[in-house]
């Protein structure tokens, strides 16, 4: 009995010390959602992805382009646009609105928090019709645009993400349209807008407030999932089945987004915002920050033979860099390589690239960062062509030369005087 019971323990202890941890080591997130993205914000790298490159209804997230186009287009986001009747007219309210009336006086920067924040379709309508000569040609620009991103498996039919089969993405695409929209500061300042407050118009003598229709941003409907760190960006409702999210996170050493697409909602429970928490999760606990170049880090030497004022330049790293890698990582297999410009001379100005500093992990380039002059330096060419006789004189393949001739020099004066002396001692 005794036995048993100790075998029983053993194998309790063996199971509980040796599988579990490997179990931990491997854990995803669990989801619901179709399609599902992760990505470290600060290398553009992937920590985690699940069908990201099969085709989806783009729904809300096409707004994101829509608000590009618009951003790229406009003049002032202070210019008045006036709501025109047949477009209105033609649009399905059931798909999101936030009320604009025929004739309505707004201005480009309430119809894109509109259409941003509180997920505003009429708003997209509106802006369409207005920034190009037609409709048409706002969808055109879309879709030039998304190929210029480099969104190979998108088209657009519509500024709404109205369902239509003929419209399409996929969720590594809207990360690539996301990433470029964030990379503009007004877009960013609008993406992560706790409530827009619009004032009265020509149609609506009251204030208008629009609250964020992403949780994570406002609290206003719950605090479920509301956070300081969220930063935006979008959320997406096409019907109970298809429900999507965008979540940039961002903390003091890490900045996360995450995206999902293809979410259930249950009529309580809407499953996107479920997935982004345990993607974000996922990110935080099994990733780490990891610091690997410090600013003022001396990177390269460079000599500069013709260089005015000095002979040398120190590359210096501009700013801290960091890479996220999983917990237990392998400190010797992180590394970091200098790749410099060939033929490096003066003259020089500040900044200029002068190569880049690349920091991999077992082999893999995780982030690369340009090293540039940090001053600026004029040429000697008098200098630099001395300096450029005396480096050809004591190069090694001359030293190496002369020696040979010098051996052969020795050597035929030795065989010469052996001669000589062989002709005295004959006579």
């Amino acid at each position: 009995m005794k036995r048993n019971l100790f075998l029983i323990l053993l194998l309790i202890y063996i199971i509980t010390n040796t599988i579990q941890p490997i179990m931990a080591k491997t854990n995803n997130p669990e989801l619901s959602a179709n399609a599902a993205l992760l990505v470290d914000v600060s290398t553009g790298r992937a920590l985690y992805k699940k069908n990201t490159t099969e085709k989806i209804q783009p729904g809300g997230f096409t707004k994101i382009m829509t608000a590009i186009v618009a951003m790229e287009c406009m003049v002032n986001k202070n210019e008045t646009v006036v709501a025109d009747v047949n477009t209105l007219a033609s649009y399905d309210y059931s798909f999101g609105h936030m009320g604009i009336l025929a004739g309505e006086m707004l201005t480009l920067n309430d119809l894109l928090h509109g259409m941003l924040v509180y997920e505003a379709g009429d708003a997209a309508e509106v802006i369409a019709e207005y920034s190009l000569e037609s409709r048409s040609d706002f969808i055109k620009k879309m879709n030039s645009k998304a190929v210029e991103i480099g969104a190979l498996n998108t088209k657009f039919t519509n500024p709404t993400g109205f369902p239509d089969k003929k419209q399409y993405s996929t969720l590594e695409d809207i990360y690539k349209i996301t990433k470029y929209a964030m990379e503009n500061p007004y877009f960013r300042e609008i993406v992560k807008t706790q409530r827009y407050e619009m004032q009265p118009t020509n149609k609506y003598k009251q204030n208008r407030y629009l609250d964020n229709t992403n949780k994570f941003i406002t609290a206003y409907s719950t605090d479920k999932y509301y956070t300081s760190k969220a930063k935006g960006i979008k959320t997406s409702y096409i019907d109970n089945k298809n429900c999507g999210l965008i979540l940039q996170y961002e903390n003091e050493q890490m900045k996360l987004m995450s995206l999902i697409a293809e979410a259930p909602y249950n009529g309580e429970t809407n499953y996107a915002y479920e997935d982004s928490s345990s993607l974000i999760n996922y990110g935080l606990n099994f990733y780490t920050n990891v610091k690997v170049i410090s600013e003022s880090d001396i990177m390269a030497e460079i000599d500069l033979p013709n260089g005015k004022q000095t002979d040398r330049i120190l590359l210096e790293a501009t700013k801290d860099i960091y890479v996220n890698l999983p917990k237990e990582y392998d400190k010797d297999k992180l590394k970091t390589k200098v790749e410099l410009e060939n033929n490096i001379k003066a003259p020089l100005s500040k900044g200029k690239v002068l190569g880049v500093v690349k920091v991999l992990y077992d082999g893999e380039e995780y982030i690369s960062t340009p090293l540039t002059s940090p001053i600026t330096v004029e040429a000697d060419n008098i200098k630099g062509f001395f300096k450029k006789i005396w480096s050809v004189l004591t190069s090694p393949a001359l030293l190496v030369t002369l020696g040979i001739l010098l051996i052969i020099l020795v050597w035929s004066i030795l065989i010469f005087n052996r001669k000589k002396v062989y002709k005295i001692d004959r006579k």
